[in-house]
């Protein structure tokens, strides 16, 4: 999208604005011998309200990092990093839509991906054990984490709204071919703790009290019953299962299989989040827990936040400062005599690259994330000490609190290298590791590099190009999931007969539309903020004319709405996140449903999601003009090569395509926060 463009006031190349991320920093420590030997099963067990690995009592420190919002070559540096903070876990979502698209050939689920670089998932884990850490695991199949539609697949609502995060088909079939793919791949790996691997712990779902109610409804029961019974059917009995809630009775009643809510209740750990009174918290938990069987375990606490589309950059950091979630850390470690566990969320947030980046919603209003999910957490987006907004280093604050705290069992160093083929063995003589790598390196200044080329969008040669010819013909317009657009931008066309002028108006319209007749852009609309009405005055078309016309709609998906905190209404909304345009189309009040005296169905259907195969059709377009043209909406810039930055010190390449929508920018202040470009990501 055009997020990251600056259009120009006059014709030039356009420019692309960017902030470098540091190359790869910590790859020298020789971790290869640490697959060497084999090791006895360890088993995370729980006794007298405490977590105890290997006969010793253990206390969970976490980092939160999303494999998937950091580039491959980035993992084991960010990983070090947060070692070297003092943590001796890390935690990771495993979004669903990430690893298992939809195959277009098969009309069916593809294959589920966890070798391909960026979804190598087992060569993360391998690489967060040989620096010595543990692994929490939250696998969904519903994540949230501001991800698009929670981590599930757009394709579930390729059919219509169906019913999801419940015991319901078919999406409990799909969650089972899903995990059936996931979880069996961990353990023949060997990543699980009783096989000598890393992942101790795993989450059921993900804070179900926001959205169902196992104490009232059968089906919500049943759903996370069925999801603990295939965690332990594929992972065997060597992780700990638990759930996280806000440290709130309402949603832990909702939301937990507590003993007097189910069969399994002695053997799925009820944790919470938020923790902003940690002994409070922990007395909730332990009121869902048996006596005896509730280490307190803060599985998220917040060290900062997110950022939506037209909000200030970083909205709520001003009372996250370094200080303030230093002593709730402290405060958090000390329940229970110092034994209390934490995950830090986020430890580093990272990017949210491509289409990924989800949505929300507050008072009706529809609020698409920012691709940045810096999150203001200790180590930054570029891999820096993160800092708050009055200057104050969030890692060093939090370093310190971690390392003065008694030992948890922390992180180690290992004597040398992971292997890909071997499954791991946990390190020998565990010692705290507290070399920090190097800091990466920064830049002094944005950078403008140019994209020479360009290619109008509008043009019915690039459409066809691009979607090889689209599909025809519907009488309405559909919505993107039943057209196989799952993610990216979608362009309705049909002919507005002779004559044909006035308002045009749309309904129930997701997200945004720019509106082109015969080529040039004469206006947009946005989704409104009552749940995606459009504007009742419509757009204004130019005058009629004395032939047909043609009509082009595009339209982008801005993300999926993934978390609503209204348990009924949510359940419902979610239900129908589909894209596109849900109603109809009207021109003059006339309702554009066919044209052609023979009453042919009228509207063709472009799909652009402008993944590697359509990138590679924009490369041989023999259309390519000057990028002046980005002057006018609907145009796409082309561009390869590279720039050296800071007197050479860093080097960023860029190549692809950026689209460019509009003029100006119609996302009403948009952040300032910038997104990381990886300069090893070309």
């Amino acid at each position: 999208s055009e997020r990251a463009v600056r259009p120009p006031s006059r014709p030039r190349p356009p420019l692309l604005v960017l902030r470098a991320a540091p190359l790869p920093a910590y790859t020298s420590m020789d971790l290869g011998a640490l697959f060497g030997g084999s090791s006895a099963p360890a088993r995370l067990l729980i006794e007298r309200d405490q977590f105890v690995l290997d006969g010793q009592n253990f206390t969970v420190r976490a980092g939160c990092v999303h494999y998937f919002r950091v580039h491959p070559d980035l993992w084991e540096d960010r990983l070090a990093r947060i070692a070297a903070l003092g943590l001796n876990a890390v935690q990771t979502y495993v979004p669903w839509n990430y690893h298992q698209a939809w195959n277009a050939s098969s009309l069916g689920p593809a294959r589920v991906d966890l070798d391909s670089p960026s979804r190598d998932l087992p060569r993360f884990l391998r690489l967060a054990h040989g620096l010595g850490l543990r692994v929490v695991l939250r696998p969904g199949p519903y994540v949230c984490g501001e991800f698009e539609f929670g981590g599930l697949p757009a394709w579930l609502l390729r059919d219509g709204p169906i019913e999801l995060r419940t015991d319901a088909e078919p999406y409990m079939g799909h969650v089972e071919r899903w995990w059936g793919e996931l979880l069996p791949r961990l353990r023949r790996e060997g990543l699980m703790l009783d096989d000598g691997g890393p992942v101790m712990l795993v989450q059921i779902e993900n804070e179900y009290g926001h959205f169902g109610d196992v104490s009232e409804v059968e089906a919500d029961r049943r759903y996370l019953e069925r999801l603990a019974d295939l965690a332990r059917r594929h992972l065997g009995d060597g992780a700990q299962l638990f759930t996280s809630d806000p440290d709130d009775l309402a949603k832990l009643t909702r939301g937990t299989l507590s003993p007097s809510a189910s069969r399994l209740g002695s053997e799925v750990l009820t944790t919470v989040d938020s923790c902003d009174v940690p002994e409070d918290a922990w007395a909730a938990q332990r009121s869902f827990n048996p006596p005896g069987r509730s280490p307190f375990f803060c599985s998220e606490l917040w060290v900062g936040w997110f950022a939506h589309w037209g909000e200030p950059a970083r909205p709520n950091l001003a009372a996250q400062r370094a200080r303030d979630v230093a002593e709730r850390l402290r405060r958090v470690l000390a329940v229970n005599g110092g034994t209390g566990s934490v995950s830090l969320y986020m430890a580093h947030g990272g990017t949210s690259f491509g289409w990924w980046a989800g949505a929300n919603t507050a008072d009706g209003m529809y609020l698409p994330d920012t691709p940045s999910y810096d999150y203001g957490a200790p180590i930054d987006e570029g891999g820096g000490h993160g800092l708050d907004e009055a200057g104050g280093d969030k890692y060093a604050a939090l370093q310190s609190v971690l390392l003065e705290a008694p030992s948890g069992g922390g992180s180690s160093v290992p004597s040398s290298s992971p292997s890909a083929s071997r499954p791991p063995s946990p390190p020998a003589e565990p010692q705290p590791l507290r070399e920090e790598p190097p800091p990466p390196r920064r830049l002094s200044s944005t950078v403008e590099v140019e994209l020479p080329e360009a290619v109008r969008l509008m043009e019915a040669e690039t459409l066809a190009a691009l979607s090889g010819g689209g599909r025809c013909c519907d009488e309405l317009p559909l919505p993107m999931e039943e057209v196989g657009c799952d993610y990216g931008i979608v362009v309705y066309e049909t002919e507005l007969p002779a004559g044909g002028g006035g308002p045009l108006q749309v309904s129930r319209l997701r997200d945004r539309l720019l509106a082109f007749v015969d080529g040039e852009f004469v206006g947009r609309m946005y989704r409104q903020q009552g749940w995606g009405r459009a504007d009742p005055k419509g757009l204004l078309m130019p005058p009629p004319r004395p032939y047909p016309r043609t009509l082009r709609l595009l339209v982008e998906n801005l993300g999926r709405v993934g978390f609503v905190d209204l348990p009924w209404f949510s359940r419902t909304f979610l239900l129908d996140q589909r894209k596109g345009i849900l109603g109809g189309v009207w021109l003059n009040g006339t309702l554009l449903n066919r044209t052609g005296p023979d009453g042919q169905a009228g509207w063709r259907t472009h799909c652009l999601p402008f993944d590697d195969a359509q990138l590679d059709v924009l490369r041989r377009l023999p259309a390519r003009q000057p990028s002046g043209l980005l002057d006018t909406a609907g145009s796409v810039a082309l561009g390869a090569g590279s720039v050296a930055l800071d007197a050479g010190s860093v080097a960023v390449s860029v190549a692809g395509a950026m689209l460019h929508l509009a003029q100006g920018s119609d996302r009403d202040s948009p952040p300032s926060l910038p997104s990381s470009l990886p300069s090893l990501w070309s």
